[in-house]
């Protein structure tokens, strides 16, 4: 109740649909695909310097870091204006277009065994416990830590200092995916590309700047 209230008080009215939007889409992608390439050919993209990245279990940190950056970010890019919400429509699309991959060429990748017994393996074989090494192509990880940058930068009220920390903390999970080996090096630069056209077609469908006058018009009548 507290986390509803303080949701209520800080994001406006505006922002909650494009919000609610992200999350279910992101659950249909992401656990719904599975339902159907479970039991599909899937293939391995791995690259030679895939095998030579090691496991560094404490990058887990920065893995799972990323999901609280995701929400926090695009609560404040949605609340930045009515027409912000354009990005999120476009990261709906690049989550779309993760699906038809997901859905056509399904990828695995071989993770290898965790001995270790610190805090951070432990993270590790939890993570690895609950999700399955399948989906990887495009990294929806990349994408959206790509997404919460990109909107971020182009916030008026977010000061530079965390536009730069936004930066930088997206580059370290891009490195997270494949140093907890929860991905490969070519679902990064596919999830980056994948976001961005997912920004370039909301651009020219003009979709956060229809959704504003939609709202404005529903709520000023």
């Amino acid at each position: 109740m507290k986390l509803f209230n303080w949701m209520k008080h800080y994001v406006p009215k505006y922002a909650v649909l494009p919000l609610l939007g992200c999350l279910a889409l992101n659950m249909l992608v992401y656990y719904g695909s599975r339902l159907f390439n479970l039991s599909m050919t899937s293939y391995d993209l791995s690259l030679p310097l895939d095998h030579r990245i090691p496991l560094v279990p404490p990058f887990i940190v920065v893995y799972m870091l990323s999901f609280v950056y995701w929400w926090f970010a695009y609560m404040v890019i949605a609340a930045d204006s009515p027409e912000r919400g354009g990005m999120l429509f476009g990261e709906m699309i690049g989550k779309l277009i993760c699906l038809a991959f997901f859905l056509i060429l399904p990828t695995q990748m071989e993770r290898p065994a965790v001995t270790g017994n610190d805090i951070f393996s432990r993270l590790v074989r939890f993570i690895y416990w609950t999700d399955v090494p399948n989906n990887l192509f495009p990294s929806i990880h990349c994408m959206e830590s790509h997404l919460c940058w990109r909107g971020l930068a182009r916030c008026r009220r977010v000061p530079k200092w965390v536009k730069i920390a936004a930066f930088i903390l997206s580059l370290a999970i891009y490195a997270s995916t494949v140093l907890v080996r929860q991905h490969l090096v070519l679902d990064i630069p596919a999830g980056i590309l994948v976001g961005e056209i997912g920004l370039w077609i909301s651009r020219r469908l003009r979709l956060g700047e229809r959704y504003a006058a939609r709202w404005r018009i529903a709520h000023e009548a």
